[in-house]
């Protein structure tokens, strides 16, 4: 495989994207609606149960439990019901926006949706769990929280996030049916010469602060000897992992960001390749963060850390940035391969 001829220029990331029909956005409005119809409806059930408890609750019942499990806060069940139900349902509602408003890639809508259904379940089953077992009881200051409590509500609402993201339509073929640039850079290849280009690309501040953070919960649960607090840990190695380390690779097919597990990932058939370029990202200014991002307009990102990256300008109005090494190479050979599909 022959680099390109000529380093391409650095663009930045900020470039507005040419407006085109954007046959997305329904699909993007279906998906909010979708999650936050599912983590309403939870919700209301919820409270409905829970209200129908207000009977064989104490007056006050135990709210907020310390490290030990031991009750240290207490409120009316009026009070917590109507509070954990309002929280949910704008936590949920807020997540649903970036389905709604930035969903330009199936990958951006499927996350978004299945966080919104997760943390409306969650939620939910708090509420459910943490009155359960407070029934009958004519005070709460001897109520000890359940060990079993803080792992169903973090894993217990997967069962329904989980298939409900996955089921979510993909993007739907929109080819280009304009030219590849003539300034945008390429690879020198002859007649029926094929060409591949893998690299991975993670690390940065996202790894480090997983590193703390999973000591730091690891740590807790063996103080406190709460052992059921040891899913928090598990389960943040496996977020991390997802969103720190990934897998770049540019060929025939297109393009194909991957993570350490396999998921998240995009793919970008050749074919729907407006122009690949390189660009310097700033995570914070350009992303508002590191891992898997969406800025405003649709713009998806793999933003491990700051640095160079290849910005892929595709049909849709849509527009997807991965930070890697030797980025200008990707670009190069993926603008070859898009012109070999017209």
């Amino acid at each position: 495989m022959k680099r390109p001829p000529n380093h391409p220029t650095t663009n930045s990331p900020n470039q507005p994207v040419k407006a085109h029909s954007a046959p997305w956005k329904p699909l993007a409005r279906k998906a909010a609606l979708i999650g936050a119809a599912i983590a309403i409806a939870g919700l209301a059930a919820s409270a409905i149960i829970a209200w129908s408890w207000r009977g064989d609750l104490p007056t006050l019942i135990a709210s907020h439990w310390g490290a030990d499990g031991h009750p240290n806060g207490f409120a009316s069940p009026t009070w917590l019901i109507t509070t954990i139900t309002a929280t949910g349902a704008v936590c949920a509602l807020a997540l649903s926006l970036i389905a709604s408003f930035w969903g330009s890639s199936a990958g951006t809508r499927r996350i978004a949706v299945g966080v919104t259904v997760w943390v409306g379940l969650m939620f939910a089953t708090c509420l459910v769990a943490m009155l359960a077992g407070q029934r009958g009881m004519q005070e709460a200051t001897s109520y000890n929280l359940a060990g079993w409590v803080l792992p169903v509500a973090l894993l217990g609402p997967f069962v329904v996030a989980i298939p409900v993201a996955i089921t979510l339509p993909g993007d739907p073929p929109q080819a280009a049916t304009g030219t590849v640039p003539s300034n945008a850079p390429r690879v020198q290849l002859a007649s029926g010469e094929r060409a591949q280009w893998i690299q991975h690309t993670g690390g940065g501040p996202t790894l480090y602060v997983g590193i703390v953070v999973v000591g730091l919960t690891t740590g807790l649960a063996v103080l406190t000897r709460m052992w059921a607090l040891l899913i928090l840990p598990g389960s943040l190695i496996i977020v991390f992992a997802m969103m720190t380390e990934f897998t770049v690779r540019v060929d025939a097919a297109g393009l194909l960001v991957r993570s350490a597990f396999g998921w998240p990932r995009s793919r970008i058939p050749a074919n729907e390749v407006e122009e690949a370029s390189l660009v310097q990202v700033k995570a914070l200014k350009d992303f508002g963060g590191l891992g898997w991002r969406t800025a405003p307009g649709g713009r998806v990102g793999v933003v491990p850390h700051s640095g160079e990256a290849i910005e892929v300008r595709r049909t849709g109005g849509r527009s997807f940035v991965v930070v890697v090494d030797d980025a200008a190479t990707g670009a190069a050979i993926l603008n070859t391969m898009a012109d070999r599909t017209r």
